[in-house]
C-alpha cells in the first residue's frame, strides 16, 4: 500500500501526519484507510508514484524468494548490486544481511 499518513501514535518519532508512505501491511491495503506499524513503513520517494510505491513491497518480497528460495543464495554469500535503491528502499543486497535490511 502506498498514502499519506493521516494518524499517528503516541510514541512514533520517525513519521508525521502529512508524510507520503509506502508498507506491505498484512490487511487493508486496497482500502481508503488501513493501519499499519510504524516499523513496516518506509518513506516514499518524492520521484515516484504512489502506484510505483505501492508495488515495492511484494516485487522485494519476490526478488528475495528469487535469491533466497531458488538460487538458493545464503546470508553469508558475498553480495554486490549494480542497481541504485531508492530514496528509503533498502538496498537489494542488504535482504541478504543477518537480520534483514535496516
Amino acid at each position: 500500500m502506498a498514502g499519506v499518513i493521516e494518524a499517528v501514535g503516541d510514541n512514533v518519532r520517525r513519521f508525521s501526519v502529512g508524510d507520503e508512505v509506502y508498507a506491505e501491511v498484512d490487511a487493508g491495503s486496497f482500502a481508503e484507510y488501513t493501519v499499519a506499524q510504524a516499523k513496516r513503513l518506509a518513506h516514499k520517494p518524492s520521484r515516484i508514484s504512489f502506484g510505483e510505491a505501492a508495488a515495492v513491497p511484494i516485487a522485494a518480497t519476490t526478488a528475495l524468494q528469487g535469491v533466497r528460495d531458488v538460487a538458493k543464495i545464503k546470508r553469508a554469500t558475498r553480495c554486490s548490486s549494480t542497481e541504485r535503491p531508492a530514496e528509503s528502499a533498502p538496498s537489494p543486497c542488504s535482504w541478504l544481511r543477518p537480520g534483514g535490511p535496516k
